[in-house]
């Protein structure tokens, strides 16, 4: 029972936990407990293709601050509207997505046509996909905790000056 515990201590996102229960960190340390090895290999396929195009378009601190506003937009949902306890990086890896998105939207023109496909809406067939998939876990699925971090993602980016390191 004392693994137990620990483990709730660890992956409690909801407003129970994080708000009586005083377990603050919960949102940031969730993201690096997984349910199986699918689950895992799942979100660092997304994490490691969008996390790496992003950060050539907004640099290292303008990744961290994207995955940062994910987290809190996604676990701010999931406070607000979800009590599950929620396991995975898959928050990080939607809010790396939204990002992805956004830097195609708003530096598509200063991306050179060789790069251009690696971002935008060249990857919303691949990722439709992919989002299609979250909803066969039914009620174990937290789509907040998915829609926030794709939205953090998303305005944290279209808020970041372009990285001169930036493909093009």
């Amino acid at each position: 029972e004392a693994l137990l515990d620990r483990l709730w201590a660890l992956s409690a996102t909801g407003f129970d936990p994080v708000v009586l229960d005083k377990l603050f960190w919960t949102p940031w340390t969730t993201q690096l407990s997984h349910a199986d090895l699918g689950h895992l290999c799942g979100n660092l396929a997304v994490l490691t293709y969008c996390g790496y195009r992003v950060e050539r378009a907004v640099g290292a601190s303008g990744l961290l601050a994207v995955l940062a506003g994910a987290v809190g937009v996604g676990a701010g949902c999931i406070v607000l509207f979800e009590d599950l306890p929620v396991v995975g990086s898959s928050i990080v890896a939607f809010g790396a997505w939204g990002a992805l998105i956004a830097v195609g939207f708003r530096f598509g023109d200063g991306i050179s046509p060789r790069w251009r496909r690696f971002y935008g809406t060249a990857n919303l067939a691949i990722f439709a996909f992919l989002f299609a998939g979250t909803f066969r876990g039914g009620d174990l699925v937290s789509h907040w905790g998915h829609a926030g971090g794709l939205i953090g993602g998303s305005v944290v980016a279209m808020l970041l000056a372009p990285s001169r390191a930036a493909p093009g």
